[in-house]
């Protein structure tokens, strides 16, 4: 009777995918590599609430006669905010109320990278003064009916309706364009929120 030839060597398993074996093989360098994906949207943050400056430099700031801050009264500083002089009441350099840039935690523009979030345009109220309560409970009971398509109200937020702006996955590439994109959002919020504002901040009698 012939000899049973027995196989030799290591049973293969699911770790044999190449994929798996080059992870385990440079998984110290991908974690160092990983770990920058956080400074890099600090970075991100850092360049949203630069957008104030761009802002104060474009001249179609002027032309539309608004003003612009980094956050509405009694409220923690987001990115830029942009108002006319007649939304602010309770303090004549804050607004009540105003047409923002802001975003939640870390973000990401392409929203790739888990646990981020991506920046967006909205209306922000002031919680902490008598004028911006009365301009967000107007905003969301009086005009509720003509911001009804896109964006949703956020009940229980200071931003009474927002926006998010998706960017391109190579963003990254041109951050002058990038940064430019972002104002033309901005501005192009205003053209759309700014009118309802006006009637929140000065209702008919």
């Amino acid at each position: 009777m012939d000899e049973i030839e027995l196989p030799t060597g290591e049973p293969s398993t699911a770790l044999d995918d190449e994929r798996l074996r080059f992870f385990l093989e440079h998984q110290d360098q991908i974690r160092i590599w990983a770990a920058l994906a956080a400074e890099v949207q600090d970075a991100v943050g850092g360049l949203l609430r630069e957008l104030r400056v761009d802002l104060i430099a474009d001249p179609r700031v002027d032309q539309l006669g608004i003003r612009v801050g980094s956050r509405v009264s009694g409220e923690t500083p987001t990115g830029p905010v942009i108002y006319r002089p007649t939304w602010c009441k309770d303090d004549e350099a804050v607004p009540d109320v105003g047409i923002a840039m802001g975003w939640d935690g870390r973000v990401d523009p392409a929203g790739v990278w888990p646990k981020t979030n991506l920046p967006y345009v909205g209306v922000l109220c002031s919680h902490q003064t008598n004028a911006g309560r009365a301009i967000e409970t107007r905003l969301r009971m009086e005009t509720a009916s003509r911001l009804d398509e896109e964006p949703k109200f956020r009940n229980g937020s200071h931003w009474v309706v927002y926006r998010p702006i998706k960017s391109s996955k190579d963003w990254w590439r041109d951050i002058a364009k990038w940064r430019a994109g972002l104002l033309d959002e901005l501005l192009a919020s205003w053209t759309r929120w700014s009118a309802v504002v006006d009637e929140a901040v000065s209702p008919e009698d």
